[in-house]
């Protein structure tokens, strides 16, 4: 082949070639403007179909409550499952009567309290409610927590109910009809700068029945308490492992009483029913969560309590639910002041505290005070 035929052979090649790149780079461009095929326009449609899912799912239990109609005929079932013996902790005392009470004076409901302290009758017995056509069920704290997510899925139309369930993002996403619902713990604030303002040594002690995050919160409240009015004083935390030993809490009491500790605050069931003695015994001071012995054998060294009445925010709670006020697959704060108490013991508090401690309730109540719930001590 001579050079001027190679040369025009090499020209045509290199005009193929760059016909061919051509139609491959607008190919390129039409792909990447094409909005049907363009990757950055599909997420949208897929983030607003699980959108709208999760919106769905939040009003499941809107809608569920929305058609409940209580009346004497057709009364509402409600089942309250409590993981405790029914007369083991003070609290429970009051629950089981107030709660007969309420159903008795209301008969388009109808209420049935049950203890579970098996953890392999959880689901059975949740389930038997179900199947019988209970419209809520209350299952205390955390303890349900797999029989709820499982029971929810079979039974949509029941309403569920977690009392401080402290209940993960990611659980309550999955049960779109719960509402886990804390009570408020702010009073622990204010009985622990009474705690404060009446120690003596500057050392407080702590006692809790259990290491869970409700204790851990109140822990939090009740120590923010105690620093607002002096930030040096020593504070120490005690988990008695119980809430029904007595001799654990007495033996607990005399242990820190003789290191210097003058004043208990604790939640410990019906072990403080020792505690409580052995500050008597001492001559120190104890502050309760919930629990009051003011009238009783040892009322003379109980100085203030967080006094909860559990049946209470029961009652607000379904009472919410039956005018249609329930958004599933949350977490509810109870507000200040709803089904709590602070109760000071005025024959020992002297009266120049019991008016800083009115000054610090009336600031809890206006939001002026919010408590951190986080321990520096636990």
């Amino acid at each position: 082949m001579t050079r001027q035929k190679k040369s025009f052979a090499v020209v045509a090649l290199l005009l193929v070639l760059c016909l061919l790149f051509t139609a491959c780079g607008n190919k390129a461009e039409e792909e990447a403007s094409d909005p049907a095929e363009s990757e950055t326009t599909e997420a949208p449609e897929t983030t607003g179909t699980e959108e709208n899912e999760a919106e769905e799912d939040a009003n499941a239990g809107s809608e569920i409550a929305a058609g409940l109609e209580a009346s004497e005929e057709d009364p509402i079932q409600m089942a309250f499952v409590i993981p405790y013996e029914l007369d083991s902790l003070p609290w429970l005392l009051e629950f089981c009567e107030e709660i007969p009470a309420y159903d008795e004076a209301h008969p388009e409901v109808e209420m049935t309290i049950v203890e579970a302290l098996e953890a392999d009758k959880y689901e059975p017995l949740c389930r038997s409610f179900c199947e019988d056509g209970y419209e809520m069920i209350f299952a205390f704290y955390n303890n349900f927590t797999e029989t709820v997510k499982t029971l929810s899925a079979e039974f949509p139309d029941v309403l569920w109910f977690a009392f401080d369930g402290y209940y993960s993002d990611e659980q309550l996403a999955e049960i779109p009809t719960i509402i886990d619902f804390h009570e408020d713990l702010a009073y622990a604030y204010a009985v622990g700068a009474c705690a404060a303002m009446m120690t003596e040594t500057n050392k407080i002690a702590m006692v809790y029945g259990a290491d869970i995050s409700f204790n851990m919160e109140l822990a939090g409240v009740f120590q923010d308490g105690v620093y607002s009015v002096n930030p040096d004083i020593e504070i120490t935390n005690v988990i008695a492992n119980t809430y029904v030993d007595p001799q654990v809490g007495y033996e607990t009491g005399k242990s820190l009483a003789t290191q210097g500790y003058d004043v208990i605050f604790a939640n410990a069931g019906t072990t403080e029913n020792g505690l409580i003695q052995a500050c008597h015994e001492a001559g120190i001071y104890y502050a309760a969560d919930s629990a009051s012995y003011v009238d009783g054998e040892y009322g003379d060294c109980q100085i203030a309590t967080r006094r909860a009445h559990v049946n209470t925010m029961h009652i607000d709670m379904a009472e919410a639910a039956l005018t249609g006020d329930f958004v599933g697959g949350t977490c509810y704060e109870m507000p200040v002041g709803s089904g709590t108490a602070l109760e000071i013991n005025e024959d020992v508090v002297p009266a120049e505290i019991v008016e800083q401690l009115k000054e610090i309730q009336a600031k809890l109540e206006s939001g002026e005070i919010v408590p951190n719930k986080v321990p520096a001590v636990w």
